[in-house]
């Protein structure tokens, strides 16, 4: 008779653990390129990304800038360490000209196809590199 064990539990944490990675790694490459891919004059509209895990943010702050985008990257990834597996993680910015800039083409040279969805549309590739880089 043939017979081999197979430690399931193993197996499940190990999984996990990647799935963690890969998942974590994705959502911090992915709101790095919205938030460096955010045009810049003053830095008000780069400092206004807010992360949050399981809800919205609603914060919007006339008086945070951040021109470089490491602050703002910084905030995101130090929300993203704390996303559990079945969580839902938002970026959201909520100043009142965000959607315009987005949306209408409004900034012709910085960014004329918005910062979000020009990188929605790599997130596929994003995930593909992550688990590549686990095998």
């Amino acid at each position: 008779m043939l017979s081999r064990s197979f430690d399931l539990k193993k197996f499940t944490e190990l999984t996990k653990d990647k799935l963690e990675k890969v998942i974590k790694g994705s959502m911090s490459d992915l709101c790095e390129a919205v938030i460096m891919d955010t045009p810049v004059d003053t830095g008000r509209l780069r400092g206004n990304w807010y992360p949050a895990i399981n809800e919205y943010s609603l914060k919007e702050d006339w008086k945070h800038f951040d021109k470089i985008g490491t602050d703002t990257v910084q905030k995101a990834n130090n929300m993203i360490e704390k996303v559990e597996i079945g969580d839902k993680f938002t970026m959201s910015n909520n100043l009142v000209y965000a959607p315009i800039i987005e949306y209408t083409g409004h900034s012709k040279i910085k960014a004329p196809r918005g910062m979000v969805r020009i990188n929605l549309v790599k997130f596929n590739s994003i995930v593909k590199k992550r688990v590549r880089e686990l095998k």
